[in-house]
């Protein structure tokens, strides 16, 4: 054999023996690593209940934010009564506003409960589900964004709308018995 031919197959696999440990270490395969899924499957527990705990407390925020507009509203309504507005088109925008803020509230739990539900399953024997059900989660969240979207835009349009033509109405002069809730 020639010498330099043996030079080159000593290089070459002490070479090769350093790019097999090197790859060992970035892919993580050393003895540690044992506890690495563990690890990853708590910390994405821990993140996901957080979560949870954020998207309750955003969605009672929402709800009595809703709440308190709605009841603003009723008061409105009773004392532009009590002076003689009609305020029938806007007790039927209250009826409409409160069946938004009730859709906004199921869908709302109806997400939260889907992501309990993903939570719920053990991390990385699941065989699927787990991420389908973080997909479904995140579809009802997008649903419930939506429906609060709806609630701000119904506000901002129709209940703005006939708000500013109750101003610009003349009171009768005998007040107009209206039901308000």
């Amino acid at each position: 054999m020639d010498k330099t031919y043996l030079k080159r197959l000593v290089v070459g696999a002490s070479v090769g023996a350093a790019l097999l440990a090197s790859t060992s270490v970035i892919y993580g395969a050393d003895e540690t690593d044992v506890t690495r899924p563990a690890l990853n499957c708590d910390n994405l527990q821990k993140r996901i209940e957080q979560r949870i705990a954020n998207y309750k407390n955003l969605r009672e925020k929402h709800q009595a934010n809703y709440n308190r507009i709605a009841d603003r509203i009723r008061k409105l309504v009773t004392r532009f009564d009590e002076k003689g507005y009609d305020t029938a088109q806007l007790v039927a925008d209250l009826k409409t506003l409160d069946e938004k803020i009730a859709k906004f509230a199921s869908d709302a739990d109806a997400a939260v409960k889907k992501l309990e539900e993903a939570n719920d399953f053990v991390c990385g024997k699941s065989e699927g589900k787990f991420k389908s059900t973080l997909k479904e989660a995140k579809d009802l969240f997008d649903v419930a964004r939506q429906s609060a979207k709806d609630v701000k835009d119904f506000l901002n349009t129709t209940i703005k709308d006939d708000l500013l033509a109750l101003r610009n109405q003349k009171p009768s002069p005998t007040p107009v018995p209206t039901t308000s809730q």
